[in-house]
């Protein structure tokens, strides 16, 4: 919401940057047709901008005393200035403001303010369609709602199955993920790889009481979002065999850890669960 403010404030409508596969499309389609988009936008901003401030910083130690003594003559040549009519004249606005900011709103005023009603609220909660399915060994939760060409996918890893002892290394873990490269990618080319063909991708831990019961659920979630050109780089729907290679190995290295360094078997690995949101245009 905070995001639509820089067109709300000036006039525009707030809603506009919501649709944005219209404009990314036609962005897509120049880079494409080989017009060279970025390459004459960096051109004529960058290259040829002869609007432009050299700023040079040079460290001086006497600097903040220097801005205070400054403050404090200032300040002392103000007040020398100032009269006995002059200060209670501040004394009476600052009063009036105080007047004025706690003097509740007329009716008129309230009445203009947007409000809801308990006839604008649905009655019944709305119920979120879930269609259960499977690929191999994985469940798959698939979600069909409207989310505006974008895909949202949650890879979850159930921690019922770890031991205790190697519950805390669960965030080093869903850090180390993100941070410490795969395969042919290092941090920097994975977090370009991300940064580029998706929204963000990142691990949360999530625990809940279940209801009509007295045990509770645990899991290792990988979320991420993506516009649907480029659900490949999180995740596919469909098979399990396209999610991203370095979710697989990291994935499979950390178990491979575990087993090796706490005896765990292969009957005791965490399994695997899919949670999509699809999207509908």
């Amino acid at each position: 919401m905070l995001r639509a403010l820089g067109s709300w404030l000036h006039g525009r409508d707030p809603v506009s940057p919501l649709a944005f596969e219209g404009p990314l499309a036609a962005v897509k389609a120049q880079v494409a047709g080989g017009k060279r988009y970025f390459e004459r936008l960096l051109k004529r901003h960058l290259v040829d901008n002869r609007h432009r401030t050299v700023l040079v910083l040079k460290p001086d130690r006497d600097l903040a005393e220097r801005e205070a003594q400054e403050e404090r003559a200032r300040l002392e040549t103000v007040r020398a200035s100032v009269t006995a009519r002059d200060l209670q004249g501040v004394v009476e606005a600052t009063n009036t403001l105080r007047r004025i900011q706690e003097q509740p709103d007329p009716p008129e005023a309230l009445a203009t303010i947007p409000t809801l009603t308990r006839s604008d609220l649905p009655p019944a909660n709305k119920l979120i369609p879930c269609e259960v399915t499977s690929l191999s060994d994985t469940r798959v939760l698939y979600h069909d709602l409207f989310t505006n060409g974008v895909v949202y996918l949650d890879v979850g890893f159930d921690l019922h199955i770890l031991p205790s002892e190697l519950l805390p290394y669960v965030p080093l873990f869903g850090r180390a993920l993100l941070e410490t490269g795969v395969g042919n990618d290092d941090f920097v080319r994975l977090s370009q790889r991300i940064g580029r063909s998706t929204g963000g991708i990142r691990p949360q831990r999530w625990t809940s009481t279940i209801a009509g019961s007295v045990t509770s659920t645990a899991w290792l979630n990988l979320r991420g979002k993506a516009s649907v050109s480029e659900t490949p780089e999180i995740g596919a729907m469909k098979r399990i065999s396209s999610l991203p290679c370095w979710l697989r190995c990291s994935a499979r290295a950390f178990w491979k850890w575990c087993r090796r360094s706490l005896s765990i078997t292969e009957a005791e690995t965490p399994k695997c669960v899919l949670n999509g949101n699809g999207t509908r245009r």
